[in-house]
């Protein structure tokens, strides 16, 4: 067990040796840019909170304004559908009856037609 302590304490010696030789940054430097990212994440959370905020509330503003127009808009289509049937209505009995007028004068020409054969 003592030379597996010692493998042990050894490997960590080198491996730190070797880590402390090859780190691409001081510690300092390596911190500051933590710091710098940490700050930036903070700000950007911050940031697409108060979007979300924003968000949310033009929603619920259209949302609103939604529920106050639809219902000015469906009474004005109604009453606007309800004068074009008022108007259409004596309108299209007399295309009826000049329906059946022609109807009846097809009939009374072709009896003349069939009549003189």
């Amino acid at each position: 067990m003592t030379s597996f302590l010692k493998g042990l304490v050894f490997g960590a010696g080198v491996g730190g040796s070797l880590g402390l030789l090859f780190a691409p940054k001081k510690g300092k430097d390596f911190q500051q840019q933590i710091d710098t990212y940490v700050v930036d994440v903070t700000d950007s959370t911050k940031e697409f909170k108060e979007h979300v905020a924003h968000l949310q509330s033009t929603v619920k503003e259209t949302s609103d304004l939604v529920a106050q127009t639809v219902p000015v808009v469906s009474r004005a289509i109604k009453k606007d559908i309800d004068a074009f049937q008022f108007q259409a209505q004596p309108r299209i009995k007399r295309i009826n009856d000049q329906k059946a007028l022609l109807s009846q004068h097809l009939k009374e020409a072709k009896q003349k037609l069939a009549n003189t054969k």
